[in-house]
Order: structure tokens, then sequence, then C-alpha cells
């Protein structure tokens, strides 16, 4: 049974493979140049058939002969156009009218010397084999179409007023001739028609080809700002993941030069203030530049010209955005501001070529980001020292009502009892020795409590490794894959700040295994010891062509370059190890080269 949707889709598929070059793009100068190279095969062979089916009747041999010297001149004219590299007149506009009639570099001159040629060619033809009324009339097409295509409609009836005005003038010095041109004109009145209607259709076909390529270049440049708007916003949602693991102002700025630089695809910068926020003595300054510092203007000293703009905005606290002019581009810097205070300057180089407003907005937004987030920070440490100034007072009314007022007892007890008379072995001494005894005992037990209640390890808690286990079993049930997560040591040898960057690392690497590796079993091997900690998590996914080591510095990922990051924070390293179908294995180790020698064996399921 036939069903008449596949033959829907055969067909479709047949347009978009003819539509489509090698790459799978639509390439408007590779479908124009195939479709003249088709509409040449067909004017040929149709000219070719008719000339040897009809008149005039020479031998066999001359049509041959001729048709053969056709074939050749259609090869060497599709060459010739070929080589002039003509492709780039073809332009995608909607209407003739935006090509000028004349252009100061002369592009139109190649391709109007070879239509010429061409037409010369065609009215060589007509000469012997009887003018309008020859089969190779049809022939003076080509030019005609090539005129359409590449040249102004100007251009294209001035190529059919000149062919036909020759054909015409060659066909009345025939034998035969009326005399009459207004009756010569009107018996040949079907094929001057033909031509005018051909040309016509030529015209419409090119402009409705046009509309469509200007159509398909729109969507191209839409279907380019989605992606390259995906891509920020990726950038964006790593750079929020990296703020919020960083705590240190120093190391911020640094992701900060490192985003801005993804982000506006240029050479990028950050410069801070050290003074503000008590970091180094005031008017001390910290300049903080992306890897990426090519195409800048040569010889520019970034540390004077932020300076300069730093104290140009502190001056007169002008606009947002502060340009500074170069001969190659301008130096944009935004300042980095959060509720009146400014924390800083934000800025990358823009080169002269290009529109630059885009990188503008990323370049503002990720000011404001970074603004909130050092807000944020400093918010924080506020409600840290805050929490910490009432834990101490807790402790403080604690040991003050308690193990303060039995202290205070036995002491003044003691007091007491040195200045009786008596021998300590009388039996009120020794009655009052075991109450102090009592009172002591109670002291260290309360003191106890207290110290228990304050330390998790005492209580046999591990938050951390439990937190841990925790996210890995919802990530494990959320996506239906084994997760087995194994520990070793005790996470009281970590500090906070390196439990932290720990948990975001297993987060990054699970997530990517995950979505990206499309893995079905999960491995966290954490081991916890005081002069080293190794973290790896080991997958069964599909895996990738990875560079070792030391090549991994170069990666553009932005996941990648967090959980590095995050492990430069600590003097730890971070590896990858990945084969397409094997897998990936990421390590990380705190100090550097404090783990032992590795085995992928391991990570083999």
């Amino acid at each position: 049974m036939q069903y008449p949707w596949k033959n829907k889709c055969r067909f479709i598929s047949a347009v978009v493979y003819w539509l489509t070059d090698k790459s799978g793009n639509i390439n408007e100068a590779v479908n124009i140049q195939r479709s003249l190279r088709i509409s040449r095969g067909l004017i040929f062979m149709l000219t070719s058939a008719f000339y040897l089916a009809g008149p005039p009747f020479s031998p066999v041999m001359i049509k041959l002969g001729v048709v053969l010297a056709v074939f050749l001149a259609t090869i060497l004219a599709q060459n010739l156009f070929d080589s002039w590299n003509i492709m780039g007149l073809y332009k995608i506009t909607p209407s003739a009218e935006d090509f000028p009639v004349r252009r100061p570099n002369g592009q139109y001159m190649p391709v109007l010397k070879l239509i010429v040629l061409e037409t010369t060619g065609a009215l060589m033809l007509m000469l012997p084999t009887g003018g309008l009324d020859s089969p190779f009339v049809w022939y003076a097409f080509n030019p005609i179409v090539t005129a359409t295509v590449f040249l102004p409609a100007l251009y294209c009836w001035g190529t059919l007023l000149l062919f036909l005005s020759a054909a015409i003038g060659i066909s009345m010095v025939y034998p035969g001739f009326s005399g009459s041109l207004i009756l010569f004109l009107y018996i040949h009145m079907s094929t001057l028609l033909v031509f005018l209607l051909a040309t016509s259709l030529y015209q419409l076909a090119t402009s409705l080809h046009k509309r469509l390529g200007q159509a398909y270049a729109e969507l191209a440049r839409a279907h380019a700002a989605t992606e390259k708007s995906l891509e920020h916003t990726s950038a964006l949602y790593h750079a929020l993941e990296a703020f919020s693991t960083r705590e240190d102002r120093i190391q911020l700025v640094n992701v900060l030069a490192v985003y801005a630089n993804k982000l506006c695809e240029a050479p990028a910068a950050c410069f801070r203030p050290a003074g503000l926020d008590g970091g180094g003595p005031a008017g001390s300054r910290t300049l903080l530049c992306s890897a990426d510092q090519t195409g800048c203007h040569e010889g520019m000293d970034w540390e004077a010209e932020m300076n300069r703009l730093w104290n140009k905005l502190k001056a007169d606290q002008g606009p947002i955005e502060q340009f500074l002019e170069q001969e190659t581009g301008q130096l944009t810097a935004v300042p980095i501001v959060s509720n009146g205070e400014c924390f800083g300057l934000l800025a990358c180089w823009q080169s002269a070529e290009g529109s630059q407003q885009e990188k503008k907005r990323a370049l503002v937004f990720l000011a404001r980001i970074a603004g909130i987030i050092l807000e944020r920070l400093k918010t924080d440490n506020l409600w840290e020292r805050l929490l910490v100034s009432e834990e101490q007072n807790r402790i403080a009314n604690e040991i003050h009502d308690g193990v303060s007022q039995y202290l205070f007892s036995l002491v003044c007890a003691l007091g007491a009892i040195a200045h009786e008379p008596g021998n300590l072995q009388d039996e009120s001494i020794q009655g009052k020795l075991a109450l102090l005894q009592d009172t002591a005992l109670r002291a260290s037990r309360e003191l106890r409590v207290s110290i228990y209640h304050l330390s998790p390890h005492q209580r046999g808690e591990s938050i951390f490794v439990d937190t841990l286990a925790s996210y890995l079993d919802d990530l494990g049930r959320l996506h239906n894959i084994q997760v087995d997560l194994q520990c070793e040591g005790n996470e009281e040898v970590l500090s906070p700040a390196l439990r932290k960057g720990l948990y975001r690392i297993v987060r990054e690497a699970s997530n990517n295994a995950v979505r990206h590796g499309r893995c079905s079993l999960l491995k966290v091997h954490l081991r916890m010891f005081p002069k080293s900690t190794i973290l790896e998590i080991a997958d069964n996914g599909c895996g990738c062509q990875e560079p070792n080591n030391g090549a991994f510095a170069g990666q553009t990922g932005l996941g990648k370059r967090n959980m590095r990051q995050l492990a430069a924070c600590f003097d730890g390293g971070l590896e990858i190890e990945s084969e397409p179908g094997r897998g990936t294995v990421v390590r990380c180790t705190i100090p550097k080269n404090s783990g032992q020698p590795y085995d992928r064996k391991e990570a083999t399921y």
C-alpha cells in the first residue's frame, strides 16, 4: 500500500538536498550557479534537437559539427562565468532598485563583457542557420537569464533589446524578405512574445528568489542571535554559580574578568579599589585581566587607563558608561554599583568595526549582577558576624548561669574551709569537702553537655556527608540512575569553605554526567585526610575526546572552568579522564600532587 505522505516527504527531502550545500547550509551562490548550469544544459539540448530534426536540411556531419561547436561554447561560457567569480554580484534584495546603475569599483564590467560576448556568439550562430527562424535563437536566453540574475532590470531588458534588434537586422538580409518590417514583425510575433514573456517571468522568479533569500537570511540571523542568547544565558548561569562560591572579593573580581570576556567576546578586565572594603591600604588598586588580550590596542596600559577612568568616575559621578577612544577601538567601562556603593569597574575592549551595543548591554548586565552579589556578600559577612556574636553571647550566658555559679560557690566554700580551725579529718570538714566534690562534678557535667550540644562531631553527626548523600539520592531518583557514594576519613578535617567547594564540584560534575554523558551509573568517592583530600566522580556515560591534564587549562567549557577555579582556590588540581564510550572520571586533589596514583580500572563498568 502506497502512502501519499511518503511521496511528499521524499519530495521535501529532495528539495532540501537540492538547496543545501555539502555542509548542510543553504548557499544562495551555489543554488544560482547550479540553476544556471541546468538552464544552459536544457537550452543546449532543446536547440540542438530542433536543429538536427528541422530545417535547414544540411548534411548531417555539418549539423553535428555545429552542435559540437555549440556544446563547446556552452562549456566555455559557463567556465568563464565561474572563473570570473561573479557570484558576489548576486544580492539578496527584494527589488532591483537596490542596485545602482554604476558602481565606482566596476563590479559589473566582467559580467557585462561576458554577456556581450555570449550574445555575439548567439547572433553568429543565427547567421548561417536562418536568423529569427533559426533553432539557435533560443540560445540567447542564456545571456538574458544571466543578466536577469546578476544585473539590474535595466541591463536585462537592454540585453534583450540588443539581441532582438540584431536578430531582426540579420533576418532582413536573408533572401525572401518582403521588405516590410511591420509584416516581418507580425509574422514573428509569437517568437517576440515568447522572449518578452519569458524575460518577464525570469525577472519575477529572480525577484521572488531574492525575497526568499532575504527571508532566509533574516531567519539565519535570528537563529544565530538565538544561539548566542542561549550561550550568554548559559554563561550567566555559570557566572552566577561561580559568584555563589566566591566569598573572597579578590577571587570574585577574577571571575568577573573571565566572564566579561566570555559574554562580550572581547578582552576584558575588572578593576577593584582594594581600600574600599578593608582589603588593603586606602588608595591601593587591584587589576585583574582575562587571559584573552588579543586584538587590543598595542602598548595600552590597562592599569593606567582603568585608574584614569576610576578617578574620572569618582570626580563627576557621571554616566554609567565611560569611553576611552583609541586608534583601533575604545575601552568601555561600567561601574559595579549597588545601593549607592561603587565596588569597582568592569571594562572590555571594543574594536571600531561592527555594532557594539550587544557587548555594552552584556557588560552593563554583568556589572549589575556583580554589584548585587558583592552587596549580598557584604550583607552575608555582616550576618555571619552577628550570628557569631549571638552564639558567643548565648554560650557566655550558659556558662555564667551554670558553670560560673558552681565555680563561684566552690571558691567561696574553699575560702570558708581555709579559715576554719580544726583538722581536715574532722567530720564537719569532710562533709563540706564532699559537697564541694559534688558541686565540681555538676559543673563539669554541665560544661560537657554544653560542649556536646555545640559540636556535631561529638553528637556523631556528619552534616557534609549527609548533605552529599541526600543530593545524590535525589539526583538518582529524579533521573532513574544508580548512584554510589563512598566516603573515607573524617569531615572535621575539612574547613567549611572546602566543604562548600567540594559540594559545588560534585554538583557540577554529576550534572554534566547526567545531562551530557547520559550515564546510568554514577560513582562518587571522597577521601578526607588531614594532609590531603581526594574527590573522584566517575560515570559510565558516552564520554568524549578530552585532552588530559595540562591541556585542560585551555578548555573553554564554563562548567569545567568553574570546577578548576574552585579547586585552585584551595591550592588543588582538577583532572578529567574521558574516552568515547568509556565514560568520564573527574578527579580533584587538594593540595596538588598529594593523591595516590589513580587506576582507571576503578571506573570501568
